[in-house]
């Protein structure tokens, strides 16, 4: 385990006590991406295929105070997808976010790609 790694026990949805050691930059990701370490860490969970409740999507307030969900980038998750098989061939990679991170261990070594979207220009 390595430092500002975390050890986090819960119980599955079978009702098994189950224990879980989630790396400290999945933790940094989720909280870059707004979410509390408890839905960053049953993101995780729910990646690695435990059963557990896959967190609800972050609802967002719009100007005129209603409730949003943000709908999925296809894109972005396919140019993720994508770039996470081409990477597969030098090393484990690990998706952190489907639609802007991909962490890949070379060698005992870890890196991470970030992809951003840029906005068209306003006119």
């Amino acid at each position: 385990m390595a430092v500002g790694d975390l050890k986090y026990k819960f119980v599955d949805k079978n009702g098994e006590q189950q224990e879980l050691e989630v790396p400290a930059s999945v933790l940094r990701s989720g909280k870059h991406r707004g979410l509390s370490n408890r839905e960053t860490i049953m993101e995780y969970a729910a990646s690695k295929g435990y059963a557990v409740d896959a967190p609800e999507p972050k609802k967002t307030k719009t100007k005129t105070g209603k409730r949003n969900t943000r709908k999925p980038d296809e894109q972005k998750r396919k140019l993720i997808a994508v770039i996470g098989e081409t990477l597969s061939i030098f090393g484990s990679i690990n998706i952190l976010n489907p639609e802007r991170q991909i962490q890949i261990e070379v060698d005992g070594e870890l890196f991470e790609v970030t992809l951003t979207k840029k906005r068209a220009p306003k006119k």
